[in-house]
């Protein structure tokens, strides 16, 4: 498996701009082979951002060409958007691994370019990050496809952003009673307030925005964004299997637990630690130090 190399310094310029515009995409790099072939895998990011915006979801997706799902795609430049379709497939052959491919994309990128891909309104957009210059396209007193994604995309998310905060302050200027007497009461009732019904969804809680409430003098850490493995670089293949080789055994459990906190600089009392590799851009997790 090909992992995307690191962006160099035009591109981490766009990915800059696009955070800060509240942009949300996926990235695929293109290798001479997918180029070549008319094939890109569809990474774990990818999939999960597919999901997220509601494009296509491939573990339910059968494998063959007659099960393959079109997407209207538009590829945009400077000054110009050009209308295609993208194919999101899993071929019978290589365990049916996921697979896109955006038609005409040859005509738009060289090998080793990164794409970035926007969802809006059932549809994908795919804007060159090694070619082209976002912010200035942004920013030109010229009509352009960018300039028009971009804003439209920033202006939902800041009319979402000041509705919710509306909300809070509408709704939230006095105390509240906790619906249930636990440390999930807190978060339970500032939903309940803010017309949120309650569900087991990872999605975010609120227009694409996720919520996190907690009492005032806890001292619990708030996780804001978590790493997603790659299980196919892992020698374990999911979550259990690491507690079951790594964790240890507590009074009256009837299987291990692993509750442990790691990191590359040193090892912590179990012996474990993180491994980076910077080339890569990814890390091992967990190993026992060297």
């Amino acid at each position: 498996m090909i992992h995307m190399r690191a962006f160099n310094t035009f591109e981490a310029r766009n990915v800059k701009f696009l955070v800060n515009k509240q942009i949300e995409y996926a990235t695929i790099q293109i290798t001479v082979t997918g180029l070549k072939k008319g094939i890109l895998d569809a990474t774990a990011p990818v999939r999960t951002y597919f999901v997220e915006k509601g494009i296509h979801n491939y573990d339910e997706q059968k494998q063959g060409e007659e099960h393959k799902r079109l997407v209207q795609s538009y590829v945009l430049t400077e000054m110009e958007m050009f209308d295609t379709q993208s194919s999101l497939y899993r071929p019978v052959t290589k365990k049916g691994d996921p697979r896109m491919w955006v038609y005409n994309l040859k005509k738009f990128v060289n090998p080793d370019d990164i794409f970035a891909i926007i969802a809006y309104k059932e549809a994908l957009y795919i804007i060159n990050l090694t070619q082209t210059d976002i912010e200035q396209a942004y920013n030109s007193v010229l009509v352009n496809p960018i300039k028009d994604l971009i804003g439209s995309l920033y202006g939902f998310a800041t009319s979402v952003s000041e509705e919710l905060l509306g909300l809070i302050r509408d709704r939230m200027s006095d105390w509240l009673p906790s619906e249930i007497l636990a440390d999930t009461g807190i978060g339970r009732t500032v939903e309940s307030v803010l017309g949120i019904q309650m569900n087991d969804s990872k999605l975010p809680d609120y227009k694409g925005i996720e919520l996190k409430s907690k009492r005032l003098k806890s001292t619990t850490k708030s996780a804001l964004f978590t790493n997603t493995p790659d299980w196919n670089l892992s020698k374990c293949k999911s979550g259990r299997e690491i507690v079951d080789k790594y964790g240890y055994w507590v009074p009256d459990a009837l299987r291990k637990t692993l509750q442990v906190t790691l990191s590359a600089l040193k090892p912590n009392p179990q012996g474990l630690a993180l491994n980076v590799n910077w080339n890569e851009g990814w890390k091992q997790m967990p190993m026992k130090p060297l």
